[in-house]
This record gives structure tokens, C-alpha cells and sequence, in this order.
């Protein structure tokens, strides 16, 4: 599994995606939990998605279903994400704590030559943070004579620096040469 965090105004959103080979030993899903239970201890706010390759339409399949119960948690695919001509089944669950409000969610099809699964979506409330935007100047370093520059800071009386702190020397260094 591989986890990330996502900051939004007011919450952290965990974010983990798993695999689960069709042939993984049994104490995958013991480990699973345990990713899980860490995962609450950082925040109440989980989604969880991936390839686990128990299908979730037959209802004989129930580790993952006893692992959700157990944490509080929901699969809000409810539509089969890999489809053969001879199978159809939903392996690829996405997984949301019961503090993650949910808008909507999905399977959308995706062309054979990219992937035998689905695609599975969901939209969830999410506080984007804002930031203050700024001007910066940007240089075309095409255009610069470098043989000038380069006889100016040799011209200049740089020993003016010593006599000053180091916040001091680094401003009057920045001002000469941005001069």
C-alpha cells in the first residue's frame, strides 16, 4: 500500500492505494486492518482504493466487508469494474470512513488497450485551501549581456560588505546586483 496526505481547509484526508495479488497469502488482509487502524490514528478522514481481487458482488467473499465493519467504513462502488465475456465482477472498491462526506461516485469504462478494469471515481466535500497569489519577475536570460555584467561586478567595491551583519550584507549584495 502506498499513502499520502491531503490537507483541505479544516481536515487531513489520507488517501491509500492497495493491491492484493489473487494469490496473497491470508495475513493480508490481518495487515490490511493494521494499515487501517494506523491510518484512523492520524486521522478520522480515510479513503482507501485499489485492485484488491476479492469481489465485492458476491457476497460469500467477506474480509474485506468484516475489516470495513470493523472500522467503520463503507465500499461505495456498487457496480462491477472488471467486465470479460465471461466475468463480471468488482474488485476495484473505493473505501470511505463514515466522516468523509460523499457527493457522488462511480465506474467509468476505460478502452481495453489502457486497462481490463474500470475506472472508479469519487467526488467528496473537499475545502480547497486558498493562497495569496504574487508578482515575480521573471528574467530572459537570451537577452542578457553577460560581458557587461561581468565588468560591473568586478568594477564594484564589494569590501562594503564586510562592515555589515549578515542579513544586512546579503540585502546591500542582492540591491548592487539586481542594480
Amino acid at each position: 500500500s502506498v499513502w499520502i496526505q491531503v490537507q483541505d481547509k479544516v481536515k487531513k484526508i489520507l488517501i491509500g492505494t492497495v493491491y492484493r495479488s489473487p494469490n496473497s497469502p491470508i495475513e493480508f488482509w490481518s495487515k490490511l486492518d493494521k494499515c487501517i487502524e494506523k491510518a484512523y490514528e492520524m486521522s478520522k478522514y480515510i479513503i482507501l482504493l485499489g485492485d484488491i481481487n476479492e469481489d465485492q458482488l458476491n457476497f460469500s467473499n467477506n474480509k474485506l466487508r468484516d475489516i470495513l465493519i470493523l472500522n467503520n467504513m463503507s465500499n461505495v462502488i456498487d457496480q462491477p469494474t472488471r467486465v470479460s465475456n465471461t466475468t463480471s465482477t468488482l474488485i476495484d472498491p473505493i473505501i470511505i470512513s463514515s466522516e468523509i462526506i460523499l457527493y457522488n461516485s462511480g465506474v467509468s469504462e476505460t478502452p481495453q488497450d489502457i486497462s481490463d478494469h474500470f475506472a472508479t471515481y469519487i467526488y467528496i466535500e473537499f475545502e480547497a485551501l486558498s493562497f495569496k497569489t504574487y508578482k515575480r519577475c521573471v528574467w530572459n536570460y537570451k537577452n542578457a549581456d553577460f560581458t557587461k555584467l561581468n565588468e560591473l561586478i568586478n568594477l564594484h567595491n564589494w569590501s562594503q560588505l564586510y562592515n555589515k551583519s549578515i542579513h544586512e550584507a546579503a540585502d546591500l549584495f542582492l540591491s548592487t546586483f539586481l542594480e
